[in-house]
Order: structure tokens, then C-alpha cells, then sequence
């Protein structure tokens, strides 16, 4: 299993992390051909087209979350604009998150325990989402992980379940691990469910 981590310079945990869960990490650039991998990790924006990657596991991290959100592999884009916005966290920076009471069982959740407090790091902003959207993406389950009340949302996903976009990183590198052995799981089963796109009503 061939991963490409899109980045502009290396993150060795989540190098290593890929590697242990038994998948192939490749570090691209941002300009190079996404063809021929079975799964994406953005942690910057690209400069090509990104339905190469609609069809397989894709995981955005900090800058790679809003590529995913501006390029509408999430919900969020009406009238191809983005209509999710980031908010920097106005007091101190929350140091935990976990998984939102509703959250969707998707390629990255499979090895996470819903009780688990997850340490992180580098939370500098989480998701505003318009509150109708947030309305039906939570009963969807595309909220998947929160700092603190369902409102404070660190993690969003498609309702596909095969695309996830992250702001924090993970303090700690079993949390990688976890997530990353779902991604393996999830390639190794070799099928992405086809859905309904997500509609709502400005509210």
C-alpha cells in the first residue's frame, strides 16, 4: 500500500506512523502527479486537480484540512465558496480532544475508542461551521472529533467516510499509530461506499 504525504518539509512521526501500521509512506510536493497511490495525507495544499484522490482514504492535516475543505472533498462549499471557516482559539490552546458523541465510524476511526482523551498538539484554530450545515453534518456523524463541547470542532469528514480533515496534530505516536491502522484496514477491505451528496437548508 502506497501512501503519498504531501508536504513541504518531513514530519517524521507521521512518516514512522505509516510505516508501522505496514503501508508504504512517499513524501511528494505539493506539484508533483498523485496518480498510482492508495491513499493521501495532506499537510499542504496542491497545486493540480484533487479528484485523483475522491475515491481513496484521504487524511488532511493543519494546512492540508483547509485544502480539503476548499476543494470541497468535505462539505462546506456553496457556490464554490467555502463557507467553513477557522477561528483561532481565543483563550489558551486546548491540549486533549476525542471523538464527538455522534461521530462517524470512517477510515480513521475504526482502532479509536470513543472513551479515549486524545493529547495533541499544535491546536492553534478549530472549524465554524455555518449552523445549519453543523446541524446536519452532526446528525450525519461528519463532525467526528471535538475539543470540549459539540461545538468546538477539531475534525471533520465526507459522508463517504473516506476523507477526513484535521486541525491538530497528535502529541503522541500510538494515537498515530491508531489512526493510521485504520487507514491500512480500510484500503485492505478495498471498497468506499457510495452516497447521496450531504443537503440542508440555510436555517
Amino acid at each position: 500500500m502506497r501512501i503519498a504525504i504531501v508536504q513541504f518539509e518531513e514530519v517524521p512521526e507521521i512518516i514512522l506512523s505509516v510505516e508501522r501500521a505496514g503501508m508504504q509512506a512517499e513524501c511528494v510536493s505539493p506539484s508533483e502527479s498523485l496518480d498510482e497511490y492508495d491513499g493521501y495525507i495532506f499537510l499542504q495544499k496542491i497545486s493540480s486537480s484533487p479528484e485523483v484522490c475522491r475515491d481513496k482514504p484521504v487524511l488532511g492535516i493543519g494546512q492540508g484540512a483547509r485544502f480539503l475543505v476548499e476543494a470541497g472533498l468535505v462539505p462546506g462549499v456553496e457556490n464554490n465558496k467555502a463557507v467553513i471557516d477557522w477561528m483561532d482559539h481565543s483563550q489558551e490552546h486546548p491540549e486533549s480532544m476525542q471523538l464527538s458523541n455522534d461521530y462517524q465510524l470512517n477510515a480513521f476511526t475504526r482502532h479509536l475508542d470513543p472513551k479515549n482523551i486524545l493529547r495533541i498538539s499544535r491546536a492553534e484554530s478549530y472549524f465554524v461551521i455555518p449552523p445549519a450545515l453543523l446541524i446536519e453534518m452532526q446528525l450525519q456523524g461528519l463532525t467526528v472529533f471535538q475539543y470540549g463541547s459539540a461545538e468546538n470542532i477539531a475534525a471533520v469528514s465526507n459522508k463517504a467516510g473516506n476523507i477526513m480533515a484535521m486541525i491538530p496534530y497528535f502529541e503522541s505516536a500510538s494515537t498515530w499509530d491508531l489512526i493510521f491502522q485504520s487507514m491500512h484496514d480500510y484500503i485492505r477491505a478495498g471498497h468506499v461506499q457510495s452516497v447521496a451528496p450531504l443537503n440542508y437548508f440555510k436555517r
